[in-house]
């Protein structure tokens, strides 16, 4: 199942499968946003967890867009390694700047973000 916002780019989105074991991914970013988002229709696990990266610090202050989402369906946990992170409690997501060079790995159902 794909979601697109109107405002995003198609060709920066990637969906992973739910159904993958284990999957690794090296990434370089100003700025990453973890945030959960709301699916209708879904009991057994209701949020989808989408990664943005950002190549501007703060990109809740701002209006710019993600350089690329990566969206991770039915993820009940992610775990933030070796990271500053600062979490707003106005909103739900969660920033972490300065971010780096980092890996996303997901296993059946977390999702693991470790500095590099």
């Amino acid at each position: 199942m794909w979601w697109v916002s109107p405002l995003s780019d198609p060709e920066k989105k990637t969906h992973i499968n739910p159904e993958s074991t284990f999957i690794s991914m090296k990434y370089e970013s100003k700025s990453v946003l973890i945030a959960r988002r709301k699916v209708k229709g879904r009991d057994k696990m209701p949020y989808d967890v989408d990664i943005k990266l950002f190549d501007v610090n703060d990109p809740h202050k701002t209006t710019s867009f993600p350089t690329q989402t990566i969206e991770f369906p039915e993820a009940e946990r992610v775990t933030i390694i070796g990271f500053k992170v600062d979490y707003w409690s106005l909103g739900n997501d969660v920033v972490i700047n300065d971010a780096g060079k980092f890996e996303i790995e997901k296993t059946k159902a977390e999702v693991r973000i470790k500095k590099i």
